[in-house]
C-alpha cells in the first residue's frame, strides 16, 4: 500500500509526489506470492504429461484484477503510515509526518527518527520540527547546525543589517585597544592581526556603502563565508594563547573581553550567511514547474533604523545545476521604507522584455508607484529594457513561502492500489 500526494492546486495542478515506504506492505507482497504460485500451475502440466502452450484466453484468466482507489489524505492515513513504519501514532510522530509531506521530503522511519532526535529535549514551539523537514527535503538531514539556522530564519532571528553594525562596531572596539597594548601581542602577530581586521573592514564596507549603489560583489559569498570561518578559528586560538599569559591582569581581561565580542560578532555574520547559502539550496525532489530561489538578505539604507532588504531571484529550471538565467528569470525584492512602508516588487524579465508587478499596503505608495511609472519606464530603455507592464495590487508577501514553498495538505490524495 502506497501513500502519493496529489493535485496541489493553484499553479501546480495535476501534481502526484509519493510517500515512499520502506518496502513493499505485506498485504501486496502476499497478493504477488498467490499470483505466482497460480500462474504456475495453470500453464504448467505434470512431468509425465506433453508440454501445453497455454491460450491467450487461459493467460487472460490467470491475471489478478487490480483495484485502485483515489482519494483526499486524512489524518486517519498518516496514523496508517506511522504504523506502517512500526512507529508509535504520537501527536510529535503525527505533526513530522505533516511537515514532511508539506516539504516534499520522503515520509520513512529513518527520517522520522532524525526529526526526533532534533526536537529531543527542546521547546518545539517556533517551527523546530517543519525546520527539520525543511534541512531534510534539501538533502541537509545530517546537519543539526542547519537545522538551528533554519529555526533561526522561521523565528524572524535572522537580521543581517543588525549583524552586520554589531561586527562592524566589534572591529573598531577590538582595533583601538589592540592598538593601546601592542606588547600582548608581539610585533609579528600585531601587524599580522591588524592586516586581517582591514581585510575584513574593507570587505564590509562593500556591503554597507551608500553612494554608487550595492557593489555587486558583496552578493559572491562563498569567499567570505571561507575567509570569516578561518578568522573566527583564529581568534579562538588567539584567545586561547593570550589567556596563558596573566588571566589576572585587568588589562589582559579588557582585551580578552573584547576579543571574546568580535568572535560573537563574526560568528554571527557567519550564520547568517550560512542560512542564506541553506535557504538558496535546491529541495531535492520538488517539480520543474515550481519556482526556488536563490536568497540573499542586504541592509537596508531607506530607513533610519536597522532593517533588510530581502533579494530572490528565480532559478534556472531548465538546467540540474542551480543557476541563473539572467535573460529569463524572476526578481523579487522586498523592502521598508519610511515613507511608503513595505514594498515588495516582483521583476519579471523575459529576454529584453520586462514586467514589473508592485505589491504594497499603502494607497499612497500604490498612487506614486503610477505617477513615476513613466520614469521608470525612461531609465530601463537607457539600459535597453521594454517595460512592458506595470501593475501595483494591495497586497503584502510572505518572503517564506517563496522561498520555502509547501504542498496543501488538504489537497492532497491517497492513492490505494490493491491486487
Amino acid at each position: 500500500m502506497d501513500m502519493n500526494l496529489g493535485s496541489v492546486g493553484g499553479d501546480h495542478s495535476g501534481l502526484n509526489r509519493p510517500v515512499k515506504s520502506p518496502g513493499t506492505s505485506e498485504e501486496v507482497q502476499h497478493s504477488h506470492r498467490d499470483v505466482g504460485a497460480s500462474r504456475t500451475s495453470d500453464t504448467q502440466a505434470p512431468a509425465s504429461a506433453p508440454a501445453v502452450t497455454p491460450s491467450p484466453d487461459t493467460e487472460q484468466a490467470t491475471q489478478p484484477a487490480v483495484q485502485t482507489q483515489v482519494r483526499p489524505l486524512t489524518e486517519q492515513d498518516v496514523v496508517d503510515q506511522i504504523l506502517h513504519l512500526k512507529k508509535q501514532p504520537t501527536a510529535d510522530a503525527k505533526q513530522i509526518v505533516s511537515a514532511l509531506l508539506q516539504y516534499g521530503a520522503e515520509v520513512n522511519a529513518g527520517n522520522i527518527d532524525m526529526i526526533e532526535t532534533f526536537i529531543k529535549g527542546k521547546n518545539k514551539k517556533g517551527r523546530l520540527i517543519e525546520s527539520a523537514a525543511v534541512a531534510i527535503a534539501k538533502g541537509l538531514s545530517q546537519n543539526a547546525k542547519a537545522v538551528s539556522l533554519l529555526h533561526q530564519f522561521f523565528n524572524n532571528q535572522m537580521q543581517f543589517s543588525e549583524q552586520l553594525g554589531s561586527l562592524k562596531q566589534a572591529l573598531s572596539g577590538f582595533s583601538q585597544l589592540m592598538g593601546k597594548h601592542e606588547e600582548l601581542f608581539g610585533k609579528g602577530l600585531f601587524s599580522g592581526l591588524g592586516a586581517l581586521i582591514s581585510d575584513l573592514d574593507e570587505s564590509l564596507k562593500k556591503m554597507t556603502k551608500k553612494k554608487g549603489g550595492l557593489d555587486f560583489s558583496a552578493l559572491m559569498r562563498s569567499g567570505m563565508i571561507k575567509n570569516l570561518h578561518l578568522f573566527h578559528g583564529f581568534l579562538g586560538g588567539l584567545a586561547e594563547k593570550l589567556g596563558q599569559q596573566n588571566p589576572n591582569a585587568a588589562t589582559l581581561k579588557a582585551v580578552l573581553d573584547q576579543l571574546s565580542g568580535l568572535r560573537s560578532g563574526v560568528g554571527g555574520m557567519l550564520d547568517n550567511l550560512l542560512a542564506q547559502l541553506i535557504l538558496s539550496k535546491q529541495f531535492k525532489d520538488f517539480p520543474m514547474d515550481m519556482d526556488q530561489f536563490k536568497y540573499w538578505q542586504l541592509p537596508n539604507f531607506m530607513v533610519a533604523s536597522p532593517k533588510n532588504i530581502d533579494l530572490l531571484i528565480r532559478q534556472d529550471k531548465s538546467k540540474v545545476r542551480d543557476c541563473i538565467d539572467p535573460k529569463n528569470t524572476r526578481i523579487v525584492i522586498r523592502m521598508e521604507t519610511d515613507d511608503l512602508g513595505e514594498i515588495t516588487i516582483m521583476i519579471d524579465i523575459t529576454d529584453t522584455k520586462v514586467r514589473y508587478l508592485f505589491k504594497t499596503s499603502q494607497t499612497q505608495t500604490k498612487q506614486f508607484i503610477l505617477d513615476h511609472s513613466k520614469q521608470l519606464k525612461s531609465r530601463m530603455e537607457e539600459l535597453n529594457y521594454e517595460v512592458v507592464a506595470i501593475k501595483t495590487t494591495m497586497k503584502k508577501i510572505d518572503v517564506k513561502k517563496l522561498l520555502l514553498p509547501t504542498f496543501n495538505l488538504d489537497n492532497l490524495n491517497r492513492i490505494v492500489t490493491e491486487v
